[in-house]
């Protein structure tokens, strides 16, 4: 699954679904601020080329001290 420009039905379900379970194993309600950033930075991540869950989810992972201190 590559980025083209746009993401088609089946690559914004993966997405939303990255950022449902990441949101679910950290706590992160729905309407919570950190949710939309979280999405943001999911697209950014896949717009810049990483498109498997795994690596979407550990590169989250790896800047929760990032979106935690912009959401506190």
């Amino acid at each position: 699954m590559t980025f083209n420009g746009s993401a088609d039905s089946e690559q914004l379900s993966l997405l939303a679904k990255v950022l449902d379970d990441y949101c679910c194993q950290a706590g992160i309600a729905a309407g919570h601020p950190a949710r939309e950033r979280l999405g943001r930075r999911v697209v950014e991540l896949f717009q810049s080329g990483m498109n498997e869950p795994d690596e979407l989810l550990s590169a989250l992972n790896s800047g929760y001290d990032e979106w935690l201190g912009e959401v506190g």
